[in-house]
C-alpha cells in the first residue's frame, strides 16, 4: 500500500470511528436501561459495504474502544470482550455484500426489489448475530465482574426484536448515503488497486 493510501485510510478510519462514537453515544434512543434504538449501525453498515474489510474492521474496533473508554465503566477487564461484537456485524455484511459484487451485482445500486431483499436480509442477519454475541458477552461480563444475572428469556427475546428494528432502520438510512457517496469512495480506493 502506498504512503498516500495509508494516510487516506487512516483518515477514513479516524473519521468513521469518531462518527461511530458520536452515533453510539449521542444519537441513540433509550427505551429502557437495557434497550435502545441505536444509529451506530448506519456507520457500520456503510463502512462494511463501502470500504475494504481491513478498513471496516478498524472502524469497528476503534469506534467501540472509544465507546468503552468513555462509558460509565471505562476500561475494565472485559473491555476487549466488548470490542468484539461490531466485528460480528461487519464481517457478515462485508462477506454477503461482496459475494454479490463478485457477480457484478451491487445490491443497492441495482435498485431491484430482489437485491434490496438480499441486502436487508444480510443486514438483519448480521444485526441478529451481533445481538447474540452481545447477549453472550453480557452474560460473561456478569460472571467475570460478579454482577447479578439479569438475562432472562424475555429480555433476550426483546433484545432480538429491537435488533431487527435497529437493523432495518440502519439499513434504510444507509441506502441514500451509499448512493450519494459511492463514486467518491471508488475514486479514493481505486488508486490502491492500481498501485
Amino acid at each position: 500500500m502506498r504512503r498516500n493510501q495509508v494516510i487516506i485510510n487512516l483518515a477514513v478510519v479516524a473519521l468513521f470511528s469518531a462518527l461511530y462514537f458520536v452515533f453510539s453515544r449521542f444519537l441513540s434512543i433509550s427505551i429502557t436501561m437495557q434497550f435502545k434504538i441505536s444509529f451506530v449501525g448506519v456507520i457500520v453498515i456503510y463502512a462494511s459495504i463501502a470500504f475494504p474489510l481491513y478498513t471496516s474492521l478498524s472502524i469497528g474496533i476503534v469506534g467501540e474502544f472509544l465507546c468503552q473508554l468513555f462509558s460509565e465503566y471505562g476500561l475494565s477487564p472485559t473491555t476487549l470482550l466488548w470490542m468484539l461484537p461490531p466485528l460480528f456485524r461487519i464481517v457478515p455484511i462485508w462477506l454477503g455484500y461482496n459475494l454479490f459484487r463478485k457477480k457484478d451485482i451491487d445490491l443497492i445500486e441495482s435498485k431491484k426489489l430482489v437485491n434490496y431483499i438480499f441486502y436487508f436480509l444480510i443486514c438483519i442477519f448480521a444485526n441478529l448475530l451481533l445481538t447474540g454475541v452481545n447477549s453472550l458477552i453480557l452474560f460473561l461480563d456478569g460472571l467475570i465482574m460478579n454482577y447479578p444475572s439479569g438475562l432472562t428469556f424475555s429480555i433476550i427475546l426483546i433484545r432480538f426484536l429491537v435488533s431487527i428494528v435497529n437493523g432495518t432502520i440502519s439499513s434504510l438510512l444507509v441506502i441514500p448515503l451509499y448512493l450519494a457517496t459511492k463514486s467518491q469512495v471508488i475514486k479514493i480506493y481505486s488508486t490502491e488497486k492500481n498501485n
